[in-house]
């Protein structure tokens, strides 16, 4: 996968590389509203805001279309494709191919054309809608777990990174879109730490550019000490939580 995309179908998706923890993961992830960000920013203009509001919408909406129909046992090929066309059905267009992940497969795995896996177990669902290249990136974890032990498992992990996505949010939006990326990092590792899992210190958030999905600085999960204050613009914070190692 390339970091420029425009349109594509999952459908004839390749698999990209596909990290991999040592167990299960879950992941949430949200594009920062325009609003959270500085109103006159030097990066995008008042059209720019609106075509990432709509494609906020949009992927809004895809992601509670995508929760309505995915089920155990479903084919992941087909759900990558309901959910891109709902994506254009809306009026966006999707701005990667649909990934989706299950349990030690923390992110990047497109079903192909081909592909014969069904969801199942811990499942990330990671959904990109682009409106004239604004770009809005979000995600999220389902649990399809069989038995209790496991599924309550899954459960902790998904509340775990739905903690941490709000607790960075939460953080930008206090310091008016000027928190130290180490800052924001150490807010997403508190939170997953404290629900004893571990933050996944290779995969992080990013800036989102015109027709570029991952553009400019990186948002680490985890405190790497970097001072640099979050700039004007629009990201995708992601926080991935894991019951294995984080590395």
């Amino acid at each position: 996968m390339t970091e420029k995309h425009y349109g594509g179908n999952a459908s004839f998706g390749a698999q990209g590389a596909m990290p991999k923890a040592n167990e299960k993961t879950s992941k949430a992830a949200v594009k920062t509203e325009a609003r959270e960000a500085k109103t006159a920013s030097r990066k995008t203009d008042k059209d720019d805001f609106e075509d990432y509001r709509k494609a906020g919408r949009i992927a809004k909406q895809a992601v509670e279309y995508a929760k309505s129909i995915i089920k155990k046992g479903m084919p992941l090929l087909d759900a990558a494709e309901k959910i891109e066309n709902k994506i254009i059905e809306l009026g966006g267009k999707p701005a990667f191919p649909i990934n989706l992940c299950i349990n030690d497969i923390a992110a990047h795995y497109t079903p192909s054309h081909n592909d014969e896996t069904c969801a199942s177990g811990l499942l990330k669902v990671d959904i990109g809608v682009h409106v004239n290249g604004a770009i809005a990136d979000t995600a999220f974890s389902i649990d399809l777990a069989e038995n209790r032990e496991e599924s309550e498992k899954n459960k902790k992990l998904i509340q775990a990174s739905e903690e941490a996505l709000s607790n960075a949010i939460k953080l930008i939006v206090e310091k008016k879109g000027k928190s130290e990326l180490g800052s924001i990092g150490k807010a997403i590792q508190d939170s997953i730490e404290k629900f004893g899992f571990s933050p996944i210190k290779n995969l992080c958030g990013h800036e989102l550019g015109s027709y570029l999905v991952h553009a400019g600085c990186t948002i680490p999960n985890y405190d790497n000490k970097n001072a640099n204050p979050i700039d004007d613009g629009a990201y995708a914070i992601e926080p991935f939580a894991t019951a294995g190692q984080g590395v």
